[in-house]
């Protein structure tokens, strides 16, 4: 995939670079102006209740993605240069100049005097480096977090699309092409993953009449089961482990998933470690009460490493 990030210090305008390589790459492009907005973000969860900010990079990386599956992508964003740095492919450009030259191109850009505009120059900067540490753990970017420093004070606008669309394509990233759908359910699994933990999922497409899941994991799972073409049943059989004197069912487990095609089991957990001492009892009466039983647990870790090694050699076989 072609995907390009496009970042920057205030007054170094990385939105409108951002456009004009778009425009003459023919790409699409993502702003905080648009579909990178916290209420487009907001918009995307389908609910009011908001998010926290260590959630903003996984929700916007699950816009780019899709984007991504449909056009080479630029995006700009404050602290791009973090955002999906996780994920590979992604080109990095940072723009810079001194604070003399920042501070002019504000004044003209919003008229302000020299002496307001410094105060907003100020004002931005520790705002941005707030907002990095709460979104992504980082308030200063080093170095090594861009592909691509560029001094805007020292090239004009035109000669700055120049020197990001000859750069990519000495990275042959142009013509380039957009994300396949395999490597975009990859993507999106490990991104739901991550919003998981937040209590958040995106929704998605569901098929008509499908039961409601207890938590967004379990719909994830669902959903990368369904992508496979792997049948599935969701909590289909309860197994009593205790009884008390009259023989009534005390205590009992019932599995997430059951595979048909593998006769197998599998309980998810996403839960606090104490929380799991007690499941991890639970299982282990079942395997002793019930050896014929085939079950997996999937620790939150486990599923997201397993399903994209998976995910990685069924591809590799089908192509």
């Amino acid at each position: 995939m072609a995907v390009v990030s496009i970042s920057g210090d205030a007054g170094c305008h990385p939105e409108e670079l951002a456009r004009a390589v778009a425009v003459r790459l023919g790409w699409a492009v993502a702003t905080p102006g648009d579909v990178l907005s916290d209420s487009s973000l907001l918009a995307s969860l389908g609910h009011p209740d908001g998010f926290p900010e260590r959630a903003w990079p996984w929700l916007a990386a699950s816009v780019l993605v899709r984007m991504a599956a449909q056009s080479n992508l630029i995006y700009s964003a404050p602290g791009g240069q973090f955002l999906m740095r996780s994920f590979p492919g992604v080109f990095r450009v940072h723009l810079n100049a001194a604070n003399a030259f920042r501070l002019t191109a504000v004044t003209v850009d919003s008229g302000m005097d020299r002496t307001a505009a410094r105060n907003w120059l100020r004002q931005q900067d520790a705002e941005a480096a707030l907002r990095r540490k709460a979104r992504f753990g980082r308030a200063i970017s080093r170095p090594e977090d861009v592909d691509l420093a560029l001094n805007v004070a020292n090239f004009t606008p035109d000669e700055q699309v120049s020197i990001v669309e000859n750069t990519l394509r000495l990275r042959n990233m142009i013509p380039g092409e957009p994300l396949g759908s395999a490597a975009e359910a990859q993507m999106l699994f490990r991104i739901h993953m991550k919003l998981a933990e937040f209590g958040l999922a995106l929704p998605t497409r569901v098929e008509a009449g499908r039961m409601p899941f207890s938590h967004p994991t379990e719909q994830i799972f669902a959903d990368l089961l369904d992508f496979y073409r792997i049948p599935w049943q969701y909590e289909p059989r309860s197994f009593p482990l205790q009884w008390d004197k009259d023989g009534n069912v005390t205590e009992a487990f019932t599995p997430d998933f059951y595979l048909p095609e593998f006769d197998l089991y599998v309980e998810l957990t996403t839960m606090k470690q104490s929380l799991v001492t007690r499941k991890n009892h639970k299982i282990k009466l079942l395997k002793a009460i019930y050896p014929h039983i085939n079950i997996q647990v999937f620790y939150q870790k486990d599923m997201l490493d397993l399903t994209l090694k998976y995910g990685l050699s069924r591809s590799e076989s089908e192509s």
